[in-house]
């Protein structure tokens, strides 16, 4: 698949992400059941990876760092899957630039440091880079 459709289904989840499966087949023209057929495919095949609600942390008592992480090459591969275990790593990015990867973490304000710890001490990581969210601009 993976056409125009596909494309303007994307569109939508993008905008409003919360948007029922009925409203987005009104507004494309098409069924309800083709709207989540297409989105299950596009799951299967990785286009689609995921979507979600963004939420204000701070407003609830949480903190989110993105945290650059420097991680020797021999260790990269295990150092990502013990970093990804952690329930605290809300997503994790393998990258180029400054970092071969960036966690992003999602904690409780009193627990934020010590998660980042945590990640610090995960055999391989050389260095950890921790940028707080201060204000969510778009």
């Amino acid at each position: 698949m993976n056409d125009d459709l596909d494309g303007k289904i994307l569109e939508e989840i993008e905008k409003n992400p919360e948007n029922s499966f009925q409203n987005m087949a009104k507004k494309l023209g098409i069924s309800k059941g083709t709207v989540r057929n297409r989105i299950l495919k596009m799951k299967e095949n990785g286009l689609l990876i995921d979507y979600k609600v963004r939420i204000n942390h701070k407003s609830v008592g949480r903190e989110d760092v993105f945290v650059g992480l420097d991680i020797l090459p021999e260790e990269f591969i295990d150092a990502l899957e013990k970093i990804k275990s952690f329930s605290f790593v809300k997503e994790l990015y393998a990258t180029t630039g400054d970092h071969v990867a960036i966690a992003y973490v999602v904690e409780n304000s009193k627990n934020i440091v010590e998660c980042i710890k945590m990640i610090a001490g995960v055999k391989g990581v050389k260095k950890t880079y921790p940028a707080f969210v201060q204000k969510v601009l778009k």
